[in-house]
């Protein structure tokens, strides 16, 4: 009797884990169709997102929860199937690294799509981005938010006058090291550029003087 009841008493731990994993896996396997939805991938394309985002599971510490969750913002940002693998791996790494959540809106991989928007920088550079993305934060008095929020306000500026993604995130870098962060490094940082490209152009003729 004592060893029929414990061996139940096992059989129900293990179903109870088997039911637990099996709605797991079917939360992410819903999230990663939503994902394949926006982004308008076939069948066989929704099963490579669906591997992909156990594959980084199993690579770094991201959930395959939340793997699947910012391949769904990475395609509301216009990616398809292939841009979205090839920017899912470097964004769950960089994560990782910067104990930051790579999913849901304003996460690393929301962050790194608009960034590379900005700068329209092709999927296949990801990992390069993450690194410039990485130095700077980890080398300067900010973080990946305050440095995502001054690109929003800078970045076009930047792109405009032929900076790259590296410099002016050095540039904000810089700024944050003096105490001037976030939006207030992007509005100032936008603005010394505009004004210069003014200059230059002969739209501000003082500016034009005295360069």
């Amino acid at each position: 009797n004592m060893g029929s009841g414990a061996l139940l008493g096992v059989a129900g731990s293990v179903l109870n884990g088997l039911s637990q994993a099996f709605q797991y896996s079917a939360k992410v396997t819903g999230e990663v169709w939503r994902a394949g939805q926006v982004a308008g991938a076939s069948a066989a394309e929704q099963e490579q997102l669906l591997q992909k985002a156990f594959e980084v599971n199993r690579l770094t510490p991201i959930s395959a929860m939340e793997a699947a969750s910012a391949e769904r913002y990475l395609a509301m940002a216009g990616n398809k199937t292939k841009q979205i693998q090839d920017m899912l791996q470097p964004a769950a790494e960089l994560g990782s690294i910067l104990g930051a959540t790579i999913g849901g809106k304003g996460g690393v991989a929301d962050l790194m799509t608009n960034i590379m928007a900005t700068y329209g920088i092709e999927s296949s550079k990801a990992a390069s981005v993450t690194d410039d993305l990485y130095t700077a934060v980890t080398n300067a008095n900010m973080s990946l938010d305050d440095l995502a929020q001054a690109i929003t306000y800078a970045g076009s500026y930047a792109n405009t006058a032929g900076i790259s993604l590296r410099e002016t995130a050095a540039a904000i870098g810089v700024m944050g090291n003096q105490g001037i962060q976030g939006s207030r490094a992007g509005v100032a940082l936008g603005n010394m550029l505009n004004y210069l490209m003014q200059s230059l152009s002969g739209a501000r003729p003082q500016g034009m003087k005295a360069l």
